[in-house]
């Protein structure tokens, strides 16, 4: 069981390991996700763009101790 050292990624899925947060391809998901609404700004106006562009980073970084299939 691995645990998700990323304090922004722990909270943000109110999980303390990969496996209770989904595993890393939930986390590469809301990474994927984050980015979507991040380059569709126009489509999505009341979205918090701040807190997706932490996602974006800290999930990234998160991903980087992640199996290979997983990297973004």
């Amino acid at each position: 069981m691995e645990r998700i050292a990323n304090a922004f990624i722990r909270n943000h899925f109110c999980a303390d390991t990969v496996a209770d947060a989904g595993g890393w391809q939930a986390i590469q998901g809301a990474v994927l996700n984050a980015r979507k609404i991040l380059a569709n700004a126009d489509k999505f106006p009341k979205a918090d763009f701040d807190y997706l562009e932490r996602l974006d980073i800290e999930g990234t970084v998160c991903l980087l101790g992640a199996p290979v299939q997983y990297i973004v």
